[in-house]
């Protein structure tokens, strides 16, 4: 039976079981990578991250619904040559609502990421 992580009562974050989850939208599009890597986003927020194998490679992975019910994904392939962790929500979702929903859940601000989806308003390159 698939078990259901336990996040501290503070948590910003609600895990979603991977084998149950769909994107209402049918497909995710990028948000932002941060800079933390899985190890440290359980750490610091107890995200719990599973090891899953789709058609490119194996990686860590998380889903979470923050307190407006919005879905985020995290991941991380296990071979990737970049840093960080993507981050990723419903494609019908608000690039900026969710970035600022997720920032103040993680307190932190764009200086947090290796690269912001060019959609969002005021999208300068990361650094």
């Amino acid at each position: 039976m698939p078990r259901t992580p336990v996040l501290p009562e503070y948590s910003a974050f609600t895990p979603v079981l991977l084998e149950t989850f769909r994107w209402p939208g049918g497909i995710d599009q990028g948000l932002v990578v941060l800079h933390a890597e899985p190890d440290e986003l359980a750490a610091r927020y107890g995200v719990e991250f599973a090891r899953d194998l789709d058609d490119l490679d194996w990686h860590q992975v998380a889903v979470v619904r923050l307190r407006s019910g919005r879905l985020v994904k995290f991941y991380r392939y296990e071979r990737s040559p970049h840093p960080g962790t993507t981050v990723t929500i419903d494609r019908n979702d608000s690039l900026d609502a969710a970035w600022a929903e997720l920032r103040a859940a993680l307190g932190v601000d764009d200086s947090a990421t290796n690269w912001r989806s060019e959609f969002m308003r005021g999208a300068a390159p990361a650094p």
